[in-house]
């Protein structure tokens, strides 16, 4: 079952110096939100935008094995148990931006992550390509959610020091990973 995720096709990778000039405005509009709020809410203490290590490069810190933990706020074990050897969707990041994964009964892949937004804590999962092999009706259900899920996604928030993964619609969590 192929779910279309549509995207606008990448950018260049921008120049170093301006990915550390987009990160340090945001990390000003945090200070910024923080002296007038008086909190730190939407700001990670452990990094700056979206939970990122400051002098990282966030391809780097995305890079590796993402294993789903909730869907929609929900615990996905659950919905495991009721699927026979079923395992949990998986997002695969490369270093290089490719973006790859296992939606539950299928493989999907073909996403390519910009720098310049990833370190604005802004990410999209369009472009996206699936297998088309047909599982159980829980599995497929799981995996139609998820693709969904996926399709909504605008940004991210790394926690939990950067071995959890939040996937958000900018308002919402829709997703959260932990890596493997």
């Amino acid at each position: 079952m192929s779910n279309p995720l549509p995207t606008a096709a990448p950018s260049p990778r921008p120049a170093p110096s301006l990915a550390r000039r987009s990160l340090a405005a945001g990390l000003l509009a945090c200070a910024a939100l923080a002296a007038s709020t008086g909190t730190l809410s939407g700001c990670s203490s452990s990094g700056g935008i979206a939970g990122l290590m400051k002098g990282k490069d966030p391809l780097s810190q995305l890079a590796g094995e993402w294993a789903l933990t909730q869907l929609g706020g929900k615990d996905i074990a659950s919905m495991l148990a009721a699927i026979p050897n079923g395992s949990a969707p998986t997002l695969n990041f490369a270093k290089d931006g490719a973006v790859g994964g296992f939606s539950g009964v299928n493989r999907i892949g073909g996403g390519k992550l910009d720098p310049a937004a990833l370190a604005q804590g802004k990410l999209s999962l369009g472009n996206m390509f699936s297998t088309k092999m047909a599982g159980p009706p829980a599995a497929m259900q799981l995996e139609n959610d998820f693709l969904g899920a996926l399709n909504k996604v605008s940004s991210f928030r790394l926690t939990d020091g950067g071995k959890g993964l939040s996937l958000t619609d900018g308002a919402s969590e829709l997703l959260r990973f932990a890596k493997k």
